[in-house]
């Protein structure tokens, strides 16, 4: 018997594993925010995406400023990863809608 995966065109997860140390600072943003609002998925329900988008360019422009580190001890890029993947999500569920 020979071995046989059909993985061809699925996505590459193991590429992930240089970005390991970055995604560490989402996770752990991720964890931080569940912890604050007592759910992993209350960022589903904002019935408002400018929120997001307001977000992400407030964490980016602190970061382009010379700020590192939010008053929450998370990376400012941290928290544009996060907001980005929030409206990329919420972007595609709409698609599947």
């Amino acid at each position: 018997m020979t071995f046989q995966k059909h993985d061809s065109g699925k996505p590459p997860i193991s590429y992930l594993g240089q970005f390991y140390p970055a995604l560490g600072e989402v996770a752990s943003l991720l964890r931080h925010g569940h912890e604050k609002y007592g759910k992993d998925d209350n960022w589903k329900h904002c019935p408002d995406l400018r929120r997001y988008r307001d977000a992400l360019g407030r964490h980016y422009l602190q970061y382009t400023g010379g700020e590192k580190i939010d008053e929450s001890g998370h990376h400012h890029l941290a928290a544009v990863v996060v907001n980005a993947l929030f409206l990329l999500m919420l972007d595609k569920e709409s698609d599947d809608a």
